[in-house]
Parts: C-alpha cells; structure tokens; sequence
C-alpha cells in the first residue's frame, strides 16, 4: 500500500525539478558561449559589428583629416604635387594604417570581455536556480520525512494496540 504523497512534497520535488531543469539550461548556455569563445572569437556578431564599425569610423575620420589637411596646405600656398604635400599626406596614410590595424586587436578584446562578462551572469543565474531547486527539495524531503514518521506512529499505535487486545483476550 503507497501512500499519498503531501502537497508540500509534491510542490517541492516539483518546484526541485524545475530549477534542475532552469540550472541545466543556463549551464548549457554558458557552456555554449565559452564553446563560441574558445573558439574563434573573430566569428561572433557582436566581434564583427565592432570590427566593422571601427573600421568604417577610423577611415572616415582620416578621409576627414586628410581632406582638411589638404585644404590647409592648399589655403597656406603649398600645392598637392610638392613634396611637402605628398609627405604630409603619406604620413597620414601610415597613421591610418596603424590606427586600422589596431581594431581588429581592440574589437577582439571587446568581444572577448562580453563573453566572460555573458558567462559570468550565466553561471550566477544557474546557481541560483541550484540553490532554489536545493531549498525546495530539502522542504520536500522533510515534508515527506514528517509524512513517513506520522504513519509510523500511527502504525505502531495499532500495533500496540492489538497486541493490548490480544493481551486482554488470552486472559480472559
């Protein structure tokens, strides 16, 4: 004969189970990214979106300048054939070529702190939930602890009660 489990037992492992399965999500999340990060980190959106973006602003910036550089010299008398000009502007073309060289090193760096970062919260959410789950349960078990320890009770009070009826009928 089972015995009917208690609402508090029912809720409890229900509630346990829910946030294993919230925890093993969240896990499978971070496990996931740092799959994504041990990886080439250079195939992630976000790592292409700020390459792309820092290469777009880094030339137009220097477009500008050289624009207003040339502008500068031409207002100053100096024209674009003289050596002048052209060693001013290779000078901003090497400048150009450093400054794009360094976004790639700089959106790598990025991306990489957004993942930790990602996985950091992942990891704190999953225990989270683990510790929930753990709470519950152990209400859960106490609940069915409690339950099982009534029924024993209450079956050795029969007990001792039939062996008392069984006492009182052979002496009689």
């Amino acid at each position: 004969m089972e015995a009917q489990k208690s609402t508090a037992e029912k809720q409890g492992y229900q509630q346990s189970g829910a946030d294993q399965q919230k925890t093993d999500q969240q896990t499978g999340i971070v496990n996931a990214n740092l799959d994504q990060y041990n990886g080439p980190v250079q195939n992630t959106p976000y790592y292409k979106s700020l390459l792309q973006a820092g290469t777009t602003s880094t030339n137009q910036a220097y477009d500008n300048a050289t624009r207003n550089l040339k502008a500068s010299m031409e207002g100053a008398g100096v024209s674009g054939a003289s050596g002048a000009a052209a060693g001013t502007v290779a000078g901003a073309g090497a400048q150009r070529a450093g400054a794009l060289g360094k976004v790639g090193t700089d959106a790598t760096q990025a991306a990489s702190e957004m993942q930790m970062r990602a996985n950091a919260q992942r990891l704190q959410e999953a225990g989270m939930y683990s510790g929930a789950g753990l709470g519950y349960f152990s209400v859960a078990s106490q609940a069915e602890k409690n339950r099982l320890n009534s029924q024993g009770s209450l079956f050795n009070s029969l007990l001792q009660a039939g062996a008392g009826l069984g006492e009182a009928y052979m002496l009689a």
